[in-house]
């Protein structure tokens, strides 16, 4: 995996000249936390770019969204998810980068808490207000509801 090695193996497998990954990212942590943001960021602008093709007004129409994002997060953007879960598995041994992931989650979770508080296709499809409990559990819940 060239995000364990040195910035010259990161330098060969990019096709930089050598030292660019340390002219630019003095540590490995640095450059962790680059590749933690520059994910996040495509990730969600993959995600936007979705959901303003398609605003669901039905839940079937949202789960046809989300098993889009799905299919894309699988053949398209494969290379992307596939770094995002090379990144979760280096977390494991660098608690600095488990922190940063944790920050960028808990932008996710704010994502997730504003679909559920304020979506009324999700308050149409299932009849009832969300389950704050099951939401809390996962860490989806509404603000004020933790």
């Amino acid at each position: 995996m060239a995000f364990a090695r040195s910035g010259t193996a990161v330098d060969a497998a990019a096709g930089l000249s050598a030292g660019s990954t340390s002219n630019h990212f003095r540590t490995r942590d640095a450059l962790f936390d680059a590749l933690v943001v520059r994910i996040s960021e495509r990730e969600r602008r993959n995600w936007d770019e979705l959901a303003r093709r398609a605003a669901p007004t039905t839940g079937a129409e949202l789960a046809a969204i989300l098993s889009m994002y799905a299919i894309q997060a699988t053949s398209h953007h494969r290379c992307l998810t596939l770094g995002r879960y090379a990144i979760l598995v280096e977390s494991g041994s660098r608690p600095a980068l488990r922190d940063q992931l944790l920050r960028t989650g808990a932008e996710v979770k704010h994502l997730g808490r504003a679909l559920v508080a304020h979506n009324r296709v999700l308050r149409r499809w299932s009849g009832r207000e969300p389950d704050h409990e099951l939401l809390d559990r996962t860490g989806a819940a509404p603000a004020g509801h933790s």
